[in-house]
């Protein structure tokens, strides 16, 4: 059998193993977090510069709709 010394050590040993592992989880729980914020934030300027092409558009139809029903005789 081992010696109560070796016991210890290992016991020692396992103990550190799981401050290592719970260490290593919440790195990894927080590096999840902020690869998540991350493509979120991409998301968003993409979101953002689509949403600025759009208004662009918009006022384009808008002004041809104007040049129309001037033409047209109406407003």
């Amino acid at each position: 059998m081992a010696s109560e010394t070796e016991l210890e050590r290992m016991k020692a040993r396992a103990e550190q193993t799981e401050k290592i592992l719970a260490d290593l989880q919440v790195r990894v729980a927080a590096i999840k977090q902020a690869a998540v914020k991350e493509a979120g934030l991409v998301e968003e300027e993409k979101l953002l510069k689509e949403n600025a092409e759009l208004r662009k558009e918009i006022e384009s139809i808008k002004r041809a709709l104007i040049m129309a029903e001037i033409s047209n005789g109406g407003k």
